[in-house]
């Protein structure tokens, strides 16, 4: 658990755990509606577990844990910036794009898909008309270019994974598959 967005942690087994987020995890109450600090540690402590502080920086580092769950308000947007309702949100810190991707997007005409292959294609930004490739499109389309780091969370619970467009084949436009727009040309990552 290498995040500096925590200042305390659940220490088990050699292991470190976000001890809010294991709280939210284990009650089902969302982080952004309780304190942390001394209130989830006391919660914690009454229940066997054991709470070390984490040394913190004055500024929060960049470094996320493939596979771990992280709160997007506030552990993402507070701390690194970046747009709280697009589904594509360059950082305003750092040099990075975080892609957040859901089953609620389809209600919009989004059709993320994960394939046999493993490859993960990704719906660009763009409600109507076709899509083109500026803003969050053209950022994503560019981020090895411009020294971007490409960040992929599954919008519902935040499950970071790091992401990378092909090369050989980094977009293409196509009829959208949802058919909200019967003409609109979708982009595809």
């Amino acid at each position: 658990m290498e995040n500096q967005a925590h200042r305390y942690a659940i220490s088990a087994n050699g292991q470190l755990y976000p001890a809010k987020k294991i709280v939210s995890l284990a009650t089902g109450t969302p982080v952004g509606l309780f304190s942390g600090g001394r209130p989830t540690n006391g919660y914690l402590i009454r229940h066997g577990f054991t709470i070390v502080d984490l040394p913190r920086s004055s500024e929060p580092e960049l470094q996320f844990v493939v596979g771990q769950v992280y709160d997007r308000p506030t552990e993402i947007h507070d701390l690194f910036g970046g747009s709280r309702q697009s589904g594509i949100s360059p950082s305003a810190k750092y040099p990075t794009i975080f892609i957040f991707t859901g089953d609620s997007g389809e209600q919009f005409g989004y059709a993320d898909t994960h394939g046999p292959d493993g490859v993960f294609t990704y719906t660009g930004e763009g409600q109507s008309n076709d899509m083109t490739l500026t803003k969050g499109n053209l950022a994503i389309l560019e981020h090895a270019e411009t020294g971007r780091t490409l960040l992929a969370a599954l919008a519902a619970s935040c499950l970071m994974r790091k992401a990378a467009v092909d090369r050989l084949n980094p977009q293409h436009k196509a009829d959208s598959l949802k058919r909200l727009l019967p003409a609109q040309k979708q982009i595809y990552f």
